[in-house]
């Protein structure tokens, strides 16, 4: 799912911030979720609040370095910080045409 797909995105570029956060330990994975108000994008983690006391840095400062380093996605159509240091994900539909097209091979593998 889409929620996986962006965990690992920031994965990535936690472990290319790393060196520069001073993170010693990157986590092993990232919390997504869908934040209460559109406008606030369709998903956001809070992973710069986790490794800020690490880093030595405010939420805020961690979330901009991490944006620096996002590898580009063609599920993803922006990013930004909001507030103390959420990200903000808004999506493509390119991830829910794939979805579509896998559920569109499995039926027709089971009713072969």
């Amino acid at each position: 799912m889409i929620e996986t797909q962006l965990s690992r995105l920031i994965l990535l570029a936690v472990q290319a911030a790393s060196a520069e956060l001073g993170l010693e330990k990157v986590p092993d994975e990232v919390e997504v979720s869908r934040p209460e108000r559109k406008e606030f994008g369709d998903f956001s983690t809070n992973v710069a609040f986790q490794l800020a006391a690490e880093a030595g840095r405010s939420p805020r400062d961690v979330a901009t370095t991490l944006l620096s380093h996002l590898p580009e996605s063609t599920f993803v159509s922006g990013a930004d910080v909001a507030g103390a240091g959420f990200i903000n994900f808004r999506v493509t539909n390119d991830w829910l045409y794939e979805v579509l097209r896998q559920a569109g091979l499995r039926s027709r593998v089971r009713g072969s």
